[in-house]
């Protein structure tokens, strides 16, 4: 284990820390602002943003000035590389939300991965995630929840469709239900099997959807 010094706590600085932390050395971080990540608290409304499901040039064609600026950190830390972080440990951030109450913050994750989560899973997101967070909220004090979706969970964003393939699926296409096993999306369609054979249900005919 080494002795890290991080000189500078803006956004790139708490990135570095992290990577640091995670492969077990011991960091500090040097800061002259009275918080580290001052930036970051004016985004989102002051929630949490892990990240924006969109990309590269989406985000840049969203930059108000100078976007040329961005091309280096963009394509080096994409926004899908976040999820990343915990796709390289097999679990996938299905939602997260953020709540306030007299000061307190109370974040909710729902995570998952093929097969259940287990304790283990939980530590090691935790320790993930947590200095992330810490840092966003500059407070060690926060609570942060972790869950699994639930055996009966609604679908409520494009991109579970393809977290949950293989999972069993109910969908409210018009005034019924039919049933089957997620097999993925394209981004138009909704791919199923039903007794050994492929259907494509489109996106804008489901109405509501929920793991079965």
């Amino acid at each position: 284990m080494s002795e890290v010094f991080v000189i500078g706590g803006g956004a790139a600085g708490m990135m570095a820390a992290i990577s640091a932390a995670s492969l077990g050395h011991r960091v500090s971080i040097f800061e002259k602002n009275d918080k580290l990540g001052r930036k970051l608290f004016i985004t989102g409304k002051g929630r949490c943003n892990i990240t924006n499901a969109c990309d590269e040039m989406d985000i840049l064609a969203n930059v108000v000035h100078n976007e040329k600026f961005l091309y280096s950190a963009i394509y080096t830390l994409s926004p899908s590389s976040l999820v990343d972080m915990l796709e390289g440990m097999g679990l996938s951030l299905v939602e997260a939300s953020v709540g306030r109450h007299r000061g307190d913050v109370k974040v909710n994750l729902v995570l998952y991965r093929q097969g259940g989560i287990s304790l283990d899973d939980l530590t090691q997101a935790q320790k993930v995630l947590r200095p992330r967070l810490e840092l966003e909220f500059d407070r060690e004090s926060l609570s942060v929840e972790i869950s699994s979706p639930g055996m009966s969970r609604k679908i409520k964003d494009q991109r579970e469709y393809e977290i949950f393939a293989g999972r069993g699926i109910r969908l409210l296409i018009g005034d019924d239900w039919i049933n089957g096993i997620l097999a993925g999306s394209d981004g138009n369609e909704v791919l199923i099997t039903q007794d050994g054979k492929e259907k494509r249900i489109p996106l804008a005919e489901i109405r509501k959807a929920k793991l079965d």
